[in-house]
């Protein structure tokens, strides 16, 4: 039995042992989650041969695409990534220790650091980059280019709705 169909027992073992609850919107969000740990499971696997992870990928990536020439502040890049300044922190201290990203001062206001790529970040994510949109292109082919765009935007309205909450 593979996960679609677990996930589809799932739903029926509910409708036997309460049957007076609807089960489908319990197992339409596990299927989502399901779905979400398998895609970060297949892209880690691809990070990992470059030592990263989809934290530390999501920082480069946002520094090569979205980043002005003098770089961005922990608080930009925190909100580019969508992660709180804290874990940005975190991940750039393990970027700077690699070489790949240098954190500097353009302001005299010690509390306001600039982060931006390094040569050999740069190098390392333009590397990466075309890899990554083939394993992503790979691992949606299991649905044809309209079930991949209606998937993506009924995503973002799930995402924009949850924000609302």
């Amino acid at each position: 039995m593979n996960k679609a169909d677990r996930i589809r027992q799932v739903a029926l073992d509910w409708q036997v042992t309460r049957p007076e609850i609807d089960p489908r919107p319990m197992v339409r969000v596990l299927a989502v989650l399901r779905s979400a740990l398998e895609l970060e499971k297949a892209t880690e696997k691809l990070f990992a041969r470059y030592d990263l992870n989809t934290a530390t990928f999501g920082v480069l990536a946002t520094l090569r695409r979205s980043s002005p020439p003098e770089g961005m502040t922990l608080s930009q890049l925190a909100q580019f990534v969508l992660v709180t300044p804290a874990s940005i922190t975190n991940r750039v201290d393990r970027l700077e220790a690699r070489g790949l990203v240098e954190r500097y001062d353009a302001t005299n206001d010690r509390r306001c650091w600039l982060v931006r790529l390094t040569q050999k970040g740069y190098d390392l994510i333009n590397e990466l980059i075309p890899q990554h949109v083939e394993n992503e292109r790979q691992l949606l082919s299991g649905l044809n280019e309209q079930e991949q765009e209606q998937l993506y935007l009924l995503l973002l309205k799930l995402l924009a709705s949850l924000e609302d909450d």
